[in-house]
């Protein structure tokens, strides 16, 4: 395919202020097959008469009354795209003029199912570059994405850097509804390398990131259980097809991200104890989560409603305070917790050669951890079968 058609879905929410500049980068591009579709998503600014200044025959708009979230304006566009291949543009973020034609470049040397992503440089409010946005060390590193475990807690592959196969999305399910507001993109992509895609980055700032007070993208308390809910439904369901082999190591890894990711956004100290011990013996039986919540709502009241009210749920609840007392010895040892709170940026910002070490330190102590946590599994799976032949 030489030239394919590119869908573009803008979905905008009160965001007159970026839109025009956003919709001039679409029509800037020195590659020409393209389709732009602008999603105005219940918004009560100006974004409306930001939308009639475009008359380009490329160019398709709809209005939705009723603001349902930027994930459901996403989902809309996608359904309204005809184009090979897609991509996801926020109304506050800009595509350099050759964005489009060098990734077409590359799709054209790269094996069929290919998303490709550029780095970023980021802006801010007013345009300008901000070279010391942390943001340019997460986004522009060289990483394997087609190495299940550099997604591990952590989303480097940026989504509106990406060009995506709408043939390859379709085999994913589509655009995820299910309520994972804070992660879709990356529960989209886990689905994507589940179904056979592959991912590859160019190594240029060919999208340029607005950094700004209003992003959409800044993460909540519920983030937790959104991970949590899509490793069991999404990610670990991607291993058994890709790496059946490394399941425990990978839910062992898993542990490790749940348990000592340094994030502030993703402290555990803030997060309710039931949802840990939910999240942990979702982890040591991610089938049968998968099977009792199909729905994002449903695992949520679990983890709200959760209790010790049985042997097995003594022994994970035993189990998490041994993982959060572990947390805090190791986190402890290297960083200064009560400080980095107050910060919005990742720790690893703060002190890579900090990180460096403490991942080297865990490493032993993570694999130990999956190793426990498989004979916890069988020890209570036994002490559930002696439990229901004395109750018969």
């Amino acid at each position: 395919m030489s030239n394919p058609l590119i869908s573009i879905v803008i979905p905008a929410y009160n965001y007159a202020r970026y839109l025009g500049i956003c919709i001039d980068s679409v029509i800037a591009q020195t590659y020409p097959h393209w389709e732009l579709i602008v999603i105005d998503n219940g918004s009560t600014d100006g974004t409306a008469e930001v939308l009639t200044r475009y008359n380009d025959p490329r160019i398709k708009k709809l209005k939705i009354e009723v603001n349902e979230g930027p994930v459901k304006a996403w989902a809309m566009g996608y359904e309204m795209s005809r184009g090979d291949y897609f991509a996801l543009l926020p109304a506050d973020d800009v595509f350099t003029p050759r964005k489009l034609e060098r990734q077409v470049e590359l799709l054209r040397t790269c094996p069929e199912g290919t998303c490709i992503g550029t780095y970023v440089d980021v802006i801010d409010d007013n345009g300008r570059s901000d070279p010391t946005n942390w943001m340019l060390d997460w986004v522009n590193r060289s990483v394997d994405y087609n190495d299940l475990s550099q997604w591990y807690w952590k989303h480097h592959f940026c989504i509106p850097t990406a060009l995506y196969p709408k043939a390859f999305c379709e085999a994913a399910g589509g655009i995820p509804l299910d309520g994972l507001t804070n992660i879709c993109d990356w529960d989209f992509h886990i689905r994507l390398l589940g179904a056979g895609a592959k991912f590859v980055v160019i190594p240029e700032k060919l999208t340029l990131y607005r950094w700004h007070s209003s992003n959409t993208s800044k993460r909540n308390s519920d983030a937790h259980n959104q991970w949590m809910y899509s490793y069991t439904q999404t990610f670990i369901p991607a291993i058994e097809r890709v790496a059946s082999d490394r399941r425990y190591a990978e839910i062992a890894a898993c542990l490790e991200g749940l348990f000592m990711t340094p994030h502030k956004q993703y402290f555990l100290e803030d997060v309710p104890r039931t949802w840990r011990c939910a999240h942990l013996e979702a982890l040591l039986d991610p089938t049968a989560t998968r099977e009792a919540f199909k729905t994002y709502k449903e695992f949520r009241d679990y983890t709200d409603t959760w209790e010790v009210n049985t042997e097995r749920r003594a022994a994970i609840a035993a189990l998490e305070a041994s993982l959060m007392q572990l947390r805090g010895k190791l986190l402890a040892k290297q960083f200064d917790v009560t400080f980095m709170q107050k910060k919005n940026f990742p720790l690893e910002r703060h002190t890579k050669s900090g990180i460096v070490k403490f991942a080297i330190s865990l490493n032993k102590v993570i694999l130990e951890i999956g190793r426990g946590a498989r004979k916890i599994r069988r020890a209570v799976a036994t002490k559930v079968r002696s439990v229901d032949r004395a109750a018969a």
